[in-house]
């Protein structure tokens, strides 16, 4: 199924990923990501699976999760978000490179997204 990020980014606020359980024991949590981040998210899960969306919360955070989620595939997870992925100066938006529309931006912390590339 692809995704309509077009009605998504004129309908919705945001979108809240569960993280219940994932930074603290017995925790209702969550973790608001933009729209924008959602083709990150997807390439993640399809990777890593849950310990990939467990890495991408923790690197928005800045904040690892409880020691028993902290495992080989969540390590190999954090260092792929590492080396393919750009955050801004915040870590407010944390997408893939290749969806920048400029990479010249990266240096200064701007995140400045090529929509095409989003909806191919």
């Amino acid at each position: 199924m692809k995704v309509d990020f077009k009605f998504l980014d004129d309908y919705a606020f945001f979108i809240e990923l569960n993280a219940n359980d994932t930074f603290g024991y017995a925790c209702a949590d969550g973790q608001m990501i933009d729209i924008q981040e959602l083709p990150g998210l997807i390439e993640l899960d399809k990777l890593f699976g849950p310990e990939g969306i467990i890495a991408f919360m923790s690197v928005k955070r800045n904040e690892d999760p409880i020691s028993r989620l902290v495992n080989k595939k969540f390590k190999e997870a954090k260092k792929y978000i590492d080396n393919n992925f750009i955050t801004d100066n915040y870590k407010e938006i944390v997408i893939p490179k290749k969806y920048l529309y400029d990479s010249a931006y990266e240096a200064k912390g701007y995140v400045i997204l090529d929509r095409k590339k989003l909806e191919e």
